[in-house]
């Protein structure tokens, strides 16, 4: 098994979005949606609380 990231399920995902990209300065992808963001060199990904359950449940 390989380690790919640690994944955080948010409340408030813009607010933890601009919190681990302005205060900490990790670049990141985030989904159209911005429900989703993965944070690359820091190998944080963020989830919203409905886009987590989304992919737990399909």
């Amino acid at each position: 098994m390989k380690f790919h990231a640690i994944r955080l399920r948010v409340t408030n995902f813009q607010d933890y979005l601009r919190f681990y990209r302005d205060i900490f300065g990790f670049e990141e992808w985030h989904d159209a949606e911005q429900q989703y963001a993965y944070f690359e060199k820091a190998n944080i990904a963020l989830f919203s609380q409905g886009k987590m359950a989304e992919a737990l449940f399909q």
